[in-house]
């Protein structure tokens, strides 16, 4: 027989359970509750996701134009230890005679490749095997720093933003394999001026070293590209309006925009889009500079990442 005490201790127990019933159920979300919250997150991610790509994407040019900085240490390094000179290349205006690239009689570009100059092949840094035998070397352009160890580091020799199939990740067996017959390419377009191959003689304003201008596919930034200039420095050209981009081939297929897309690449780089107005500069380097001083188009990296 329970007593009263008994009895008031189950009540009170009882008591106590329906109490922590109804506070839960008061803590607890409705369906409504629930649907709104995955609306504002869902409004909340839409915002972010954009602002998390283009941080990411800023990042990666900060990487790309450290990586073009390196290949600069290390043309000046290989200049000083071999009389000035620039590494040289089979596929640039001051390349080798022997037109390693030589297009077909029939390709309507074949003129534009005459002496060699064929410029969209200068992302070349091993030669494959049939080259390297027709031609008696291995490596070409950049790829010599590597050869020669100045630049060790195979990741130099690409852009982390890289659009294309010619990426590291893609080329890393290629780098490890013993197989030394197989062409490498890396993402940096390499040029050798037409006005000189050594170093010092080369006007500071004329651009040595781009994000890879082949192809719209392999334009790694879209917005701009990085850049190293004669004098070694890099700076960021903010491609307003795209016409560099536009003025690339559409695709890798096409040789003959290729080279040229190439070639107009190099002289928007150099002086600008030639369609504005320019004027010669007052120091005397015999390059064009902007009619109203403005020099956004080779903005120099730090200004890009503080405005």
């Amino acid at each position: 027989m329970k007593t009263a005490w008994g009895n008031q201790i189950e009540r009170d127990e009882r008591r106590e359970q329906r109490r922590g019933f109804t506070s839960a159920r008061r803590l607890g979300f409705s369906l409504i509750d629930l649907l709104v919250s995955i609306a504002v997150m869902s409004v909340l991610i839409g915002i972010m996701l954009p602002l998390l790509s283009g941080v990411r994407e800023r990042a990666r040019q900060v990487v790309c134009a450290n990586n073009v900085r390196q290949i600069g240490y290390g043309l000046q390094m290989f200049a000083h230890d071999n009389n000035d000179l620039l590494p040289d290349s089979l596929a640039t205006e001051s390349g080798d005679p022997g037109a390693r690239f030589m297009l077909p009689e029939t390709d309507s570009a074949a003129p534009l490749a005459m002496n060699g100059w064929n410029p969209h092949e200068s992302l070349t840094l091993r030669l494959d095997h049939e080259d390297r035998r027709d031609f008696g070397v291995t490596w070409d352009g950049l790829g010599i720093l590597y050869d020669e160890y100045f630049l060790r580091s195979p990741e130099v020799f690409y852009c982390p933003s890289e659009r294309g199939a010619n990426s590291y990740a893609e080329s890393r067996d290629l780098w490890d394999s013993e197989n030394e017959h197989e062409l490498i390419e890396g993402n940096y377009q390499y040029r050798l001026p037409p006005e000189s191959q050594q170093l010092s003689r080369v006007s500071p304003d004329r651009t040595l070293v781009a994000n890879a201008l082949r192809s719209q596919d392999e334009y790694s930034h879209v917005v701009g590209n990085n850049l190293l200039k004669a004098d070694l420095r890099v700076t960021w050209y903010k491609d307003e309006g795209g016409s560099l981009f536009q003025s690339l081939a559409p695709s890798t297929n096409q040789i003959t925009e290729m080279i040229t897309g190439v070639t107009r690449g190099w002289e928007i780089l150099d002086f600008g889009n030639p369609e504005e107005r320019w004027e010669t500069p007052s120091y005397g380097t015999g390059l064009p500079q902007h009619g109203n001083g403005d020099h956004d188009h080779n903005m120099p990296l730090l200004e890009l990442f503080t405005r």
